[in-house]
């Protein structure tokens, strides 16, 4: 059991790392769907796209607040 205990350990570490999930819909002025829309996190690489009803779902591991 002593062997596996670091390995359960680094598990839970892992497990614990926060992520944050923003979840919106892109719409023009007239309230319609804007489909493909990319919406990516500010000053980083992360980022997603609208589907065809202009909802995403984006998950990044900063803390809020940050600008998207």
């Amino acid at each position: 059991m002593k062997k596996y205990l670091p390995f359960l350990l680094l598990l839970l570490c892992l497990s614990a790392h926060s992520q944050t999930t923003i979840t919106g819909r892109v719409a023009n002025n007239n309230n319609l769907p804007v489909m493909g829309a990319n919406i990516i996190v500010i000053g980083t690489a992360q980022g997603t796209i609208a589907d065809l009803d202009g909802v995403f779902a984006l998950t990044v591991s900063q803390n809020p607040p940050f600008s998207i």
